[in-house]
């Protein structure tokens, strides 16, 4: 198989996106998504909010690579290959 150049993929922007949200200020998205999941189980909005930060990067790279399962086409870094 052909492989295909990584810039291509959901998985490589679906990875970039959410790190770059939780890098760039992705904190109050979780507090508020948080804050209207406290409305109906009570729970420490601060406590969970820093889990969830510090897991989020593990569970996006894990949905990444779940992107790619079944894939038989390697990454490429050449933005010529489709």
């Amino acid at each position: 198989m052909h492989p295909i150049f990584i810039g291509w993929t959901r998985s490589f922007w679906f990875t970039v996106g959410g790190l770059l949200m939780l890098l760039e200020g992705g904190i109050p998205v979780i507090r508020g998504f948080l804050t209207l999941l406290h409305l109906f189980y009570p729970f420490d909005i601060e406590l969970v909010t820093a889990w969830v930060a510090q897991v989020s990067p593990a569970v996006l790279w894990l949905a990444a690579l779940n992107e790619r399962r079944g894939s038989n086409r390697p990454y490429s870094i050449n933005p010529k290959d489709k």
